[in-house]
């Protein structure tokens, strides 16, 4: 298993590069973002590239979240999504951690011993005021 290392600013263009790989679009400044915000893991690919990444928000020393877990396709099936993801649950010690699963990860977190607690939708497209309904509520504190 390939070593597991700090990824850095450094690593913007591999890191683009891997959410490309996914479908997923993280231009560069959101990456510094959240390099920025949070610790970030990652392990090198046999082409020079990053093979995988993993985040790791603390948001106080008993309570952290885990995030932007991306294994590129090359390197599926190979575990490393697995070693990423038991190295981030050491780097987060006995607080506790939470995230947000897509479909594709789930299997794996739960082989880790997350369960589901509730479910989150998400939109994307492009917002047009002009489309909602007078006297709907957007988005907004509760």
């Amino acid at each position: 298993m390939p070593a597991i290392r700090t990824v850095t600013e450094a690593d913007l263009p591999s890191l683009v590069a891997l959410t490309e790989d996914r479908g997923w679009f993280y231009p560069e400044h959101r990456w510094s973002f959240l390099l920025g915000t949070s610790e970030a893991f990652g392990v090198d690919g046999e082409h020079g590239d990053l093979a995988g990444v993993v985040l790791l928000t603390r948001y106080e020393p008993k309570l952290a979240a885990i995030g932007t877990m991306l294994v590129h396709s090359r390197y599926g099936r190979q575990g490393l999504g697995t070693a990423l993801m038991r190295h981030v649950l050491d780097q987060a010690g006995d607080a506790t951690v939470f995230l947000y699963a897509t479909p594709y990860g789930r299997p794996l977190y739960a082989r880790l011993g997350f369960r589901t607690t509730g479910t989150v939708y998400s939109y994307t497209g492009r917002f047009a005021p002009e489309d909602v309904p007078a006297g709907s509520r957007v988005a907004g504190p509760g």
